[in-house]
């Protein structure tokens, strides 16, 4: 659905992949112009959005990072039907996914073909070790938490919003060709669990 949404709204697409790929800017606000990687012109000056072709040489970094982050995104789509343990909340995931993003819940991007549910996807693809996994985890799972608490300040109950915030959330890699996911109770992981759960809102290891 890449090709429709970059003529209706290129922007969205960008972030959409932007948290795919696990996202590099402050937690509560890296969907901001200013914190994409996308949108960070560096060394020779070459375009990196998806959205944009102004290039064509191979060998420029822009290039290149487009490139890696479509083929990124034409991989996560082939995820269903593919043997992917997901967990409990985002199961839906297994009957295909769509990538949507809004402001109005700017730290999903992905929506289940068969619930209409939106979700925080981000795929990892062959290429990252466990301590780059967990790092990713840890900062999406920091960004929902963002959100949680603006919930708590609220007034809504903590527990809630914690849930609210990180159930529909999955880091998916592979090993071996083997698809993973990487959760705060190591659902699907196939070597080991994490050593305590991330979702201690005061930040301290539980």
């Amino acid at each position: 659905n890449l090709p429709t949404k970059v003529a209706t709204s290129p922007l969205a697409v960008e972030r959409a992949l932007e948290l795919l790929t696990g996202p590099g800017g402050d937690p509560s606000g890296w969907f901001y112009l200013q914190e994409l990687s996308c949108m960070k012109v560096e060394h020779e000056e070459s375009i990196r959005r998806v959205t944009v072709h102004q290039e064509n040489d191979i060998t420029r970094r822009g290039v290149v990072f487009r490139k890696d982050r479509l083929q990124r995104a034409q991989d996560a789509m082939t995820l269903p039907g593919h043997g992917v343990p997901w967990p409990v909340p985002v199961q839906d995931m297994e009957g295909g996914f769509q990538f949507e993003w809004n402001s109005a819940n700017p730290h999903r991007n992905v929506v289940s073909m068969s619930t209409g549910a939106s979700a925080t996807l981000v795929f990892l693809g062959d290429q990252s070790d466990d301590a780059i996994v967990e790092s990713v985890h840890q900062k999406v799972l920091q960004t929902l938490m963002c959100q949680a608490a603006a919930e708590i300040g609220s007034g809504a109950d903590p527990t809630d919003a914690v849930i609210r915030a990180t159930d529909r959330f999955c880091v998916v890699y592979r090993r071996d060709h083997i698809p993973c996911v990487w959760s705060p109770e190591g659902i699907g992981r196939f070597d080991k669990p994490l050593k305590h759960s991330a979702v201690d809102i005061a930040g301290g290891e539980g």
